[in-house]
């Protein structure tokens, strides 16, 4: 008495002219069900397929096996609320799992440019979130002062930021270190050894 999600999927390919799906290797019976329903609802004709061409690749995982949908410390919100970049997270994305480098790509051209899906492996790829903190810190160090511009204190410069972004891990950090050239800095106590 509802409608499944093979089949709005289906729908909605046919109805946008989706070219391409890529999924995890975890769907493989789905699309062959939706390859029937494809072809049940006349999206190929004659010799030429209308309907998408579909590629699985291997599951991510993590340190404690399969990542999840479910598991919300993973998603999108998550690592925006860390001060992560979007950047940081299609670089890693782009190319785990492949046999190329996991590199800080200076835009999205350069990814897909670069992407094959010949290149990627059938074992599952290790999702690892301390890579994904060095890719950010890598691509906060090639920013410019005008992706910053709208988050730096008052008597923040362009040089300051020049200055201050070879120290920092995300972008968002930029105020702290701003205190402490600014500030006044308190000095730790010290026991007498």
């Amino acid at each position: 008495g509802s409608w499944i999600d093979m089949l709005s999927c289906a729908l909605d390919d046919i109805a946008m002219g989706v070219t391409d799906v890529l999924r995890g290797e975890d769907h493989v019976s789905n699309t062959a069900v939706q390859i029937h329903m494809f072809t049940a609802l006349h999206a190929a004709q004659g010799t030429a397929q209308h309907f998408p061409r579909f590629a699985h690749e291997a599951l991510l995982v993590g340190a404690e096996g399969k990542l999840s949908k479910r598991l919300g410390s993973l998603g999108c919100d998550a690592f925006r609320e860390q001060g992560l970049e979007p950047a940081a997270i299609t670089a890693l994305l782009a190319r785990i799992g492949t046999s190329q480098p996991v590199v800080a790509a200076s835009g999205n051209a350069e990814l897909v440019e670069g992407f094959d899906l010949s290149t990627f492996g059938r074992a599952p790829a290790r999702f690892d979130e301390a890579e994904l903190h060095r890719l950010n810190a890598q691509i906060v160090h090639q920013m410019p002062f005008a992706a910053v511009r709208g988050m730096v204190p008052e008597g923040f410069t362009e040089e300051a930021w020049l200055a201050i972004r070879p120290n920092l891990e995300k972008a968002g950090d930029l105020v702290e270190w701003w205190h402490v050239v600014t500030g006044p800095v308190e000095s730790p106590v010290f026991d007498e050894e």
